[in-house]
């Protein structure tokens, strides 16, 4: 969780992020909890992260995705703050909005959402690409025999183990793509 809240906004403002799930519940920071906003009559002083800005006068504002927030799809919307401390529309003014995808630990670039999607069963690209890496290049063991592997790069697990008959048929097949 660094800087994954990015904003371009000219110098000396002062900007926050609120985060909200696909149900539309907002992100209450010291509760950790999403909820609706307005409960127990909290308002954007409560729902804010800070997006300072940063090596001033760049007008660069970052702030930090919340690790508390389990993976998934999210929306920040982002605030320029009007008085003293972060106040329900319209006194701060909602700057704009945008999507985050959310690994648990870090933004997912497209291509980390790429190689995460699922391809067949429970295999996702990425998996299937290790598993490809060892089939096509990767060492193997147990030729002539009933057992055949192939293995990962550093040779630390099997990739592909097969059962095989004695003209090198596979009766089962094993895939291990982690």
């Amino acid at each position: 969780m660094s800087d994954e809240i990015r904003v371009s906004y000219p110098t000396g403002a002062t900007i926050y992020a609120c985060v909200f799930n696909a149900a539309g519940l907002v992100w209450y920071v010291v509760g950790q909890v999403f909820e609706a906003w307005g409960t127990a009559g909290r308002d954007a002083d409560d729902y804010d992260i800070a997006v300072p800005e940063i090596n001033a006068p760049t007008g660069a504002y970052r702030g930090d995705f919340d690790a508390n927030i389990a993976a998934g799809t999210y929306t920040t919307q982002v605030y320029l703050q009007a008085g003293g401390n972060p106040a329900d529309q319209p006194t701060d003014s909602l700057l704009f909005g945008a999507q985050i995808q959310w690994s648990g630990t870090a933004e997912m670039t497209v291509a980390d959402q790429i190689v995460a999607e699922v391809i067949e069963g429970a295999h996702t690209l990425g998996d299937i690409l290790r598993i490809a890496l060892a089939a096509f290049g990767g060492i193997s063991n147990g030729g002539g025999t009933v057992t055949l592997n192939f293995r990962d790069q550093a040779d630390g697990k099997n990739r592909i183990q097969c059962t095989v008959d004695a003209a090198g048929n596979r009766s089962a097949t094993t895939l291990d793509g982690t």
